[in-house]
């Protein structure tokens, strides 16, 4: 498949009612919804060659502004040397600022302190495990987006598929 192009969008027409419509019009309408849909026209983020559906990516650091995963793919076991940003799965994303009756300050991307609103007590909680420099994780192309934008406002499409099972649990004292 190819990403959509202006000639795609030119090719697309109005029909009109009664009009008839040949099997190849219709093909090459199709062909060109689906080029969309399937949002394989690349993101700015990264090359045109990682719209896959899912990829491998080593750890570099958080952006403790934005709360996104900087990380670089895997080719062959060799990092690129492009940062790529990944967001965090939804309830590890720092913008996560009330549920369930419990309130979240976040100290850092990492680490945050837990208020619950009924009795106002309190637990600092970290990510276990922590996204160390150098771990492995796998993201996967959002095709709508992640929700999330990078510090130069552009929407983030790769989400981290979570397979090494963090979540926030209780710091230890």
């Amino acid at each position: 498949m190819v990403a959509p192009t202006d000639h795609d969008a030119a090719r697309l027409k109005d029909w009109k009612e009664g009009e008839g419509v040949s099997a190849a019009a219709l093909n090459q309408t199709n062909r060109a919804l689906e080029r969309m849909w399937t949002g394989v026209d690349g993101s700015r983020q990264v090359g045109p060659d990682a719209s896959g559906i899912s990829a491998r990516f080593e750890f570099q650091s958080v952006d403790e502004d934005t709360g996104l995963l900087v990380c670089r793919r895997l080719d062959d076991d060799a990092a690129d040397t492009v940062d790529v940003h990944i967001a965090p799965p939804y309830l590890l994303r720092k913008t996560l600022t009330e549920r369930d009756g419990i309130t979240y300050e976040y100290t850092t991307a990492q680490e945050r302190v837990a208020t619950r609103t009924s009795d106002s007590s309190t637990e600092t909680q970290v990510i276990v495990p922590r996204y160390v420099e150098g771990d492995e994780l796998y993201a996967s192309r959002v095709i709508r987006g992640t929700g999330m934008t990078d510090a130069d406002d552009l929407p983030v499409v790769w989400l981290d598929d979570n397979r090494d099972a963090r979540t926030w649990a209780r710091k230890a004292t």
